[in-house]
């Protein structure tokens, strides 16, 4: 049982777990992502006076959002088997499994993606036929916040329990994208 906690851990650590000490680093990390998503336009902040109009004429369009918190590094270790430095990530995400839209068909929730088993015959051809010398890897840093802006009518978030940097509590945000949580996100990244 430790061992399976442990490794569940090792996706998210749930704010209230991470050690004093550390919080700092979350916070940064926190600050970090409101940053992408301002980046990419994927939310606008409601002025207080809007967001009350909101809650009362359409609660059923606002979603919760909560962060996702992890340490990049948790597990990994440097050359000398010591852990590597805390990297604290946070993920905001709304609880899209609420997504009014969903149960009505509006969303298109369906993307190209590649099948587990057709990854791991890639990933067998790749070594087998010695083509690790033009390996190459990558990420894509805030991909779903950079999707294709959302149709039809508006959905909204209530701010994660942490709260949004610089912004009064009782503000809800427009979702300009179909950002992190949301089912239409990967299709909106593929389009």
């Amino acid at each position: 049982f430790r061992r399976v906690l442990f490794r569940s851990l090792d996706k998210e650590i749930p704010f209230h777990l991470i050690p004093h000490d550390q919080k700092g680093l979350y916070h940064e990390a926190i600050g970090k992502e409101w940053g992408s998503w301002m980046q990419y336009e994927a939310a606008e902040p409601l002025s207080v006076e809007e967001s009350e109009k909101i809650r009362k004429e359409k609660p059923e369009r606002i979603l919760r959002s909560r962060y996702v918190f992890r340490n990049k590094n948790a597990g990994l270790l440097d050359a000398s088997g010591n852990p590597l430095p805390i990297k604290a990530k946070a993920r905001l995400c709304v609880q899209g499994q609420h997504d009014p839209d969903c149960a009505s068909g509006e969303i298109k929730v369906d993307s190209p993606t590649v099948q587990h088993t057709t990854l791991m015959l890639f990933l067998h051809c790749v070594v087998s036929f010695g083509w690790l010398d033009n390996w190459k890897s990558g990420d894509i840093s805030s991909a779903f916040l950079q999707g294709k802006k959302s149709e039809g009518e508006p959905l909204f978030m209530f701010q994660p329990k942490q709260g949004i940097p610089g912004v009064d509590s009782r503000q809800v945000f427009k979702l300009n994208r179909p950002v992190y949580g949301r089912p239409d996100a990967p299709r909106a990244w593929y389009e």
